[in-house]
C-alpha cells in the first residue's frame, strides 16, 4: 500500500521539522523506526538459505597466491549465514585440513594429526608449514647474478 512519496532531505532548501512531519505521514506514526527497518531489511536483503551458504563455504578453495590466513578470513566471512553454531571451528578445521588447501604437503601433515586436533592448532600448524615452504623456496631459488659473479671471481 503506497501512502506517499518522500524524497531525500535537502539541507539547502528544506526545513527539518516539515520534513519530519512528511516522514511521519508517509511511515504512518504507528510504525516504529525499528519496525520499518526490519521490514525493509527483510525485503531488500533477505537472509540467505543456510544450505546454499554452506554449499558456498564448502566449495571455497584456496586461490593461487592466497596465503592460509587470507583463505581462513574468507572462510569466516562465508560462514556468517551458515548457522554452524558451536560447530564453526570444526567446519573451519575440516576446510583447512582436507578440503581447500592447495598444498599437498601441508594437507598430508595435517592428516597425520590425530582426530582431536582443533581448528586453532591446525591453523597454527598450517601457517607455520606454509612459512617453512616459503622459506625453503627462497633458499632453493637459483643464485642471483651477484652470486654468479662472485663465483667467477673465486
Amino acid at each position: 500500500m503506497s501512502i506517499g512519496k518522500l524524497s531525500e532531505f535537502d539541507v539547502k532548501c528544506g526545513a527539518w521539522s516539515s520534513y519530519i512531519d512528511r516522514l511521519k505521514y508517509v511511515l504512518q506514526t504507528e510504525l516504529s523506526f525499528n519496525s520499518v527497518n526490519e521490514m525493509m531489511q527483510s525485503h531488500l536483503q533477505p537472509t540467505p538459505s543456510a544450505l546454499a551458504e554452506r554449499y558456498r563455504f564448502r566449495q571455497r578453495r584456496q586461490n593461487v597466491g592466497e596465503n592460509i590466513s587470507l583463505y581462513v578470513a574468507e572462510l569466516k566471512k562465508l560462514a556468517k549465514h551458515c548457522k554452524f553454531g558451536g560447530n564453526l571451528n570444526e567446519n573451519l578445521r575440516d576446510s583447512i585440513s582436507f578440503c581447500g588447501l592447495r598444498s599437498d604437503i601441508i594437507r598430508q601433515r595435517l592428516f597425520a594429526e590425530d582426530d582431536t586436533v582443533t581448528f586453532t592448532s591446525a591453523f597454527k600448524l598450517a601457517t607455520s608449514l606454509e612459512a617453512a615452504e616459503r622459506d625453503a623456496a627462497v633458499v632453493e631459488a637459483p643464485t642471483t647474478s651477484t652470486g654468479a659473479r662472485r663465483n667467477r671471481l673465486d
